[in-house]
């Protein structure tokens, strides 16, 4: 999309267009987060706009519609989503709580770590109303400094951005908090927190001996290597479905289908005693 709408020599291809619609289109079809794509091109200095990128915004725009016109011709098939049973503003209250989640799971991924997250939003009612009022002032803070650093505007914008269609603020009940939806995100949240974390550096460096500056850069390194060993041992405990389950269970201890599954995967191993506990344990929370 970027090749298409780029001016300059050589011109731009149709081909360049076509290739780029054509992205959008197999996208759209696969996942409702490709309705955010053809915003990014739009988000261009209005100097650099030109005919070719309104085309690939356009024609991305129309996938989704073409998407939504085949929904509404015929019975959509059951999502089976177990969040489709509450109500739609429901979901929409708790979509703020479900953003502060994942960015927790991004945060510290080894206390949240988990898959097949349940959620009950009735419960949790204060909670997604404070929820708000905090993505809101975090908004407005965004918002009113974006001048002044734009790159940690640019981060914080494509979080949102790329966390939206996923956490039901557009009420489709799917399951709102997963360590996949944050693959995306997370590059707007690393390029957010390293700007940050150079502007600390560059103003200490002002303010202070260069000894506490580099102090500074020194703690920060220690933090990102712990963080980086924790997100890599949780992203390998999907090689192991016992561990898995087993650290899903202990991070969410009223989750029933973990321990089900986890019953599953010990009886297919033989071990009849530890299925049993973990069967025992679903029905007790059932």
């Amino acid at each position: 999309a970027e090749r298409a709408v780029k001016h300059g020599k050589p011109r731009p291809r149709r081909r360049d267009v076509a290739l780029a619609l054509v992205g959008f289109a197999v996208a759209v079809f696969s996942h409702e987060i490709a309705v955010v794509a053809p915003a990014l091109l739009l988000l261009r200095p209005r100097e650099a706009r030109g005919p070719r990128t309104y085309a690939v915004a356009g024609g991305a725009f129309a996938c989704v519609v073409a998407l939504l016109i085949l929904r509404g011709c015929a019975v959509a098939p059951s999502t089976s989503y177990r969040f489709d049973s509450y109500p739609k503003w429901l979901l929409t209250l708790s979509a703020a709580r479900y953003l502060a989640e994942n960015l927790s799971l991004w945060a510290w991924l080894p206390g949240w770590f988990g898959v097949l997250l349940v959620d009950k939003p009735r419960e949790h009612i204060i909670a997604n109303i404070l929820c708000w009022f905090a993505v809101l002032g975090v908004g407005v803070a965004v918002w009113r400094f974006r001048d002044r650093d734009k790159v940690v505007a640019m981060g914080a914008l494509w979080t949102v951005l790329f966390l939206a269609p996923v956490i039901n603020l557009v009420p489709l009940g799917n399951t709102p908090v997963a360590m996949h939806y944050l693959y995306l995100p997370s590059v707007g949240l690393a390029l957010a927190t390293v700007r940050i974390a150079q502007r600390i550096f560059l103003r200490s460096r002002m303010r202070h001996a260069n000894a506490a500056a580099w102090s500074c850069v020194a703690a920060l390194v220690g933090l990102l290597s712990v963080w980086f060993v924790f997100q890599r041992d949780s992203a390998l405990a999907w090689s192991d479905d016992v561990e898995l389950y087993s650290r899903t269970a202990h991070n969410y201890p009223s989750n029933v289908e973990t321990r089900l599954n986890l019953a599953s995967v010990l009886v297919e191993r033989g071990q009849l005693h530890g299925a049993s506990e973990a069967l025992e344990q679903a029905l007790s929370l059932a």
